[in-house]
């Protein structure tokens, strides 16, 4: 193989690297956004089936979601407790 078809190489596959991590984007950003998309339904009070018929997702993919969002409000509120320095039954 010549130096310039190696290099040839080498840049293409740069190209196509570039391309698959653009694509990766673009599907984190749906799923994020159809993961938002979930909750809100949810805390609005759709029920989980409800959810996955209107999505075209699984019921047990909802579950997965609403679990991890709830773990997450629970980390966040837990920070913010201690961001405030307070904890349960104390005063600032």
């Amino acid at each position: 193989m010549s130096v310039i078809s190696e290099k040839l190489n080498i840049e293409e596959l740069g190209v196509v690297g570039e391309r698959a991590s653009a694509a990766a984007r673009a599907v984190r950003a749906a799923m994020s956004a159809r993961n938002s998309l979930i909750w809100e339904q949810f805390v609005a009070g759709a029920t989980q089936p409800e959810i996955a018929a209107q999505l075209g997702v699984s019921q047990p993919y909802v579950s997965k979601v609403i679990s991890s969002q709830r773990r997450k409000s629970v980390l966040r509120a837990t920070q913010q407790t201690v961001q405030d320095g307070t904890t349960k039954g104390e005063p600032k």
